[in-house]
Order: structure tokens, then C-alpha cells, then sequence
């Protein structure tokens, strides 16, 4: 491809979270989750009435389609069935105000904070999700510009969001379980051990009747395990130099879906629960193309496109 663009872009994030064909099955999918039952002339030119705390309103199913490949899911009502869930049920609020003289009061199983206005509070996993796809975008955006300094702070900021948007599900797990009062070595094991890893490990223990052993050889747990590695390395600063390759960076952002989105989905189907608005989006992630450029002497260039 030729471009004549001064100074084009590397990284590029494509525009959807998912195909037509794979869109149109989600949507499907969620809808029969909520009981919905298929129009007698098929899903495709059908109008679904919804009803929930925020009213009622209806769907067009196509509508619902591009929602669902823009975004990865049916926000409103995947965040209603995220509401009746055990573990993260109620959590995904956020509220915030711009007064001085208010002070919040914040509460959830049995833990409590208080926060001076003007303030903000929020589900720690929709921030850390939303973190993640913004650093994505931010790290593409900033990909043309040589020196590459934004580019680099966004990824280290995406690797460190990373892993806490996993530490985080497993705290919610013990903050919950804790709350109702369970109580076991294992459990005494998680609340106390700092090692990821570990802390994995015993919440299987804790949370599935699983054998761990397909999860700790899967794809999503080695995607999980090179995504942590490459954080630890920045984190620790193992390194006296960063060095950063963008074709290096290109393959960690497409990690994304499976090595965080896809490993918390194989959690929760371990913990047999269904799947849930952070999640999705994280596994749905839109794909990152590298270009590789060749500049030429008369000052334009050819782009090579390897997709994500």
C-alpha cells in the first residue's frame, strides 16, 4: 500500500470489537440469557421491548447487532444480569459530584471508605477495563510520532493494568466470601499469600471443584503469564534501559483478549457463572495492526499491513 501521509501511524486499533456474523450470535445469545423468545419470523427484522430500573424502551435487532460489533456487548442489558450476579452483583455504579462541602460515604461488604467531594466512585474493574482500552487506543495514536515516548508510557500503563484488573477479580472473590462468613485453610492461604500465581491456585481451591491443571496449561493462562512477565520487567525495572519494539508492543496489545479476557471467562465458567460486562469487552478487545513501513528516497513510503 502507498501513502504519502508525512508520518504515518505503526500501530493501528481496527474499529470493531467483533464481526457482523459474530455480533449477531452475541446478541442472540444474551437475549435468550434474559428469556426472550425467538419472533416467529426470526430474530433479524424483530423489535425487542425491554424493561428494567431505568424504564422501558424497545430494540431494533439490528441496532443491537451494531451496538454489540462496535462495543462487544449489549451494554444495558448485560449490566442487568451483571446486577443479579453472586459475586460482582451491585458493584458497577459509579457516582460523583463536584461539592466541596459533601462528604461520600461508600460501602460494600462490609468494607467502607469516605471520600471528600468533589469525588468519584466506581466499580474497580469497569475502571481497569476502561483503562485498558483507552491505553490501547492512546498507544496506536501516539505511534507516529518518532521518538515514541507517549506510545511507551501508554503500554507500560496497559501492562500494569493488566494484572491488576485480575488481581482485583480475585480480591472481590475474598472481600465477598469473607463478608458471608467462609471460612477454610485455603481461603486463610489467599487472603495471606502476595505470589499471583499462587493466589490463582488456591482460588480454584476456594471458588471451583475443577481440576486446574487444563486451565494452568491453556493458551490464556501462557498469554496471561507473557503479559506479566513483560510488566514485572518495567515494574521492577530489572532492566537499566527500556527498550521498547514496537513490533514486540503490537503482539502484547492483541494479547489482551486472550490473556486477560479469556482467562477471567475461563474462571468464571470454572466458578460455573456466566460471563459479564468487563469481560466481554476485554475479550472482544478490537484487534491492533502492525504497518510496517519502507520509506523511499523520493519521500513517500509503502506500508505492509500485518494484521492483528
Amino acid at each position: 500500500m502507498n501513502n504519502n501521509e508525512t508520518n504515518p501511524h505503526i500501530l493501528i486499533t481496527q474499529k470493531y470489537h467483533l464481526s457482523r456474523e459474530k455480533s449477531r450470535e452475541a446478541v442472540i445469545d444474551i437475549l435468550k440469557r434474559c428469556d426472550v423468545p425467538c419472533p416467529k419470523n426470526g430474530w433479524d427484522n424483530s423489535v425487542i421491548n425491554w424493561k428494567d430500573v431505568e424504564g422501558e424502551t424497545s430494540f431494533i435487532f439490528c441496532q443491537l447487532v451494531e451496538e454489540a460489533r462496535k462495543n462487544g456487548v449489549i451494554a444495558r442489558i448485560q449490566k442487568c444480569l451483571d446486577k443479579s450476579d453472586s459475586v460482582f452483583g451491585g458493584t458497577f455504579g459509579e457516582f460523583s459530584m463536584p461539592n466541596f462541602q459533601i462528604i461520600h460515604n461508600i460501602s460494600y461488604a462490609g468494607w467502607e471508605k469516605k471520600a471528600q467531594g468533589p469525588c468519584r466512585s466506581s466499580s474497580t474493574e469497569i475502571d481497569l477495563m476502561e483503562d485498558i482500552l483507552d491505553y490501547r487506543i492512546r498507544v496506536c495514536e501516539h505511534s507516529n510520532e518518532y521518538n515514541f515516548r507517549l506510545c511507551a508510557r501508554f503500554y507500560r500503563a496497559y501492562l500494569s493494568s493488566c494484572i491488576s484488573i485480575v488481581e482485583s477479580f480475585i480480591n472481590r472473590h475474598v472481600l465477598r466470601a469473607e463478608h458471608d462468613g467462609f471460612s477454610s485453610p485455603e481461603f486463610d492461604r489467599l487472603k495471606s499469600t502476595t505470589n499471583l500465581e499462587e493466589r490463582v491456585r488456591l482460588w480454584f481451591q476456594v471458588c471451583s471443584e475443577e481440576d486446574p491443571k487444563q486451565f494452568f496449561e491453556s493458551t490464556e493462562w501462557c498469554h496471561f503469564q507473557e503479559i506479566r512477565k513483560q510488566r514485572n520487567g518495567i515494574l521492577h525495572a530489572i532492566d537499566p534501559i527500556f527498550v521498547y519494539s514496537l513490533k514486540e508492543m503490537w503482539q502484547y496489545l492483541n494479547k489482551v483478549q486472550t490473556g486477560v479476557g479469556e482467562l477471567l471467562l475461563l474462571m468464571r465458567r470454572a466458578h460455573k457463572k456466566q460471563t459479564l460486562l468487563f469481560i466481554e469487552r476485554l475479550r472482544t478487545a478490537p484487534k491492533v495492526d502492525f504497518h510496517q513501513i519502507r520509506f523511499k528516497s523520493d519521500g513517500n513510503h509503502v506500508i505492509k499491513v500485518l494484521h492483528g
